[in-house]
């Protein structure tokens, strides 16, 4: 049987591996094989590369999984317009493999992977070190990831609004925040460093230094993991408040940070006699968590492009 025009101009062919070929033969007649593999080189042919993709390059898993995600990607490529760019097969081919393991249930993560898959093929394309880091995140960790992109909040369930008994409280803080800093602001916390000196100087620093980090800190881009109030002197002052005690979201957080996408930051003062010490545990998205995140999310990368920049703080992960 010979092949169709546009295998025979791709060059692409789909192998789910030797252990599965006989199963997919059985399962599958040629013609809607065939079928299956003309649809994915349309898609696909405006993207490829001009010498293609040999037969034994590509070992895909689901079909129906990378059939949808490629047309996703290529829809989004039509919608967005201008010129677009032949993806190397170093990109490309580890992008088809990885994307086809994700469950067709998934959607969320089919529209990252497509995407991912549509930001290579425009402007400066995307690091091959993309894939890896997006194939090795479960649904819920990139969930997380864009939560905290969004609002600071690492989970649903955790509401950091104060009760009205603490209104006070939370009016005398914020008077002594002025201006909140910007969204995104790489060193958001560090900024805020000036109104921890003046609430550990205050009558009842320890009451509204919990405030504080509860109800300021967190804030898109970043969020508060604990806060630790402690003194040699002083013993019966230790106390540590932790904003989330789901062991499942610190593994997530776990995960994240070991990828590169959260880094940490811990702010530390002493009390002006230095007898009582006041910590904070924050988390933050790294530069190359921005950055991936703008690859994988429209919605985020237009985000990004139009936020203010800091002056002399090149906003991270801001690249087009």
């Amino acid at each position: 049987m010979g092949e169709s025009d546009s295998q025979k101009k791709i060059g692409i062919n789909i192998d789910v591996g030797v252990g599965a070929k006989a199963e997919i033969k059985a399962e599958i007649p040629p013609q809607s094989s065939g079928r299956l593999l003309d649809a994915l080189t349309d898609i696909i042919r405006p993207i490829s590369e001009a010498r293609g993709l040999r037969a034994d390059q590509i070992r895909l898993q689901r079909e129906d999984v990378l059939i949808e995600i490629a047309r996703r990607a290529r829809q989004r490529l039509d919608i967005e317009g201008g010129q677009f760019n032949p993806i190397p097969n170093k990109v490309l081919v580890p992008a088809l493999e990885k994307a086809s393991l994700e469950s067709s249930d998934d959607t969320e993560m089919m529209e990252r992977w497509a995407e991912l898959i549509a930001s290579a093929a425009k402007g400066a394309g995307i690091s091959p070190h993309l894939i890896n880091v997006l194939s090795e995140l479960s649904s819920n960790q990139a969930d997380l990831l864009e939560r905290i992109f969004w609002t600071g909040n690492a989970t649903d369930e955790q509401d950091y609004s104060p009760s009205q008994k603490d209104s006070i409280h939370i009016d005398w803080i914020k008077s002594m925040v002025g201006d909140q800093p910007i969204s995104h602001h790489p060193r958001r916390g560090l900024v805020l460093t000036d109104t921890i000196r003046k609430i550990i100087d205050s009558g009842d620093p320890n009451q509204y230094f919990f405030y504080f980090c509860q109800c300021v800190l967190p804030g898109p881009g970043s969020f508060y993991a604990s806060a630790t109030i402690s003194s040699e002197v002083f013993t019966a002052l230790d106390e540590m408040q932790e904003a989330y005690d789901d062991e499942d979201i610190r593994l997530d957080i776990a995960v994240l940070r070991n990828l590169s996408l959260l880094e940490r930051q811990i702010i530390s003062m002493r009390s002006k006699d230095f007898s009582v010490e006041y910590s904070v545990d924050l988390y933050r998205i790294s530069p190359f968590g921005y950055y991936f995140l703008g690859k994988c999310s429209r919605a985020i990368r237009e985000h990004i492009e139009a936020l203010p920049v800091p002056e002399g703080e090149p906003l991270r992960g801001s690249e087009k």
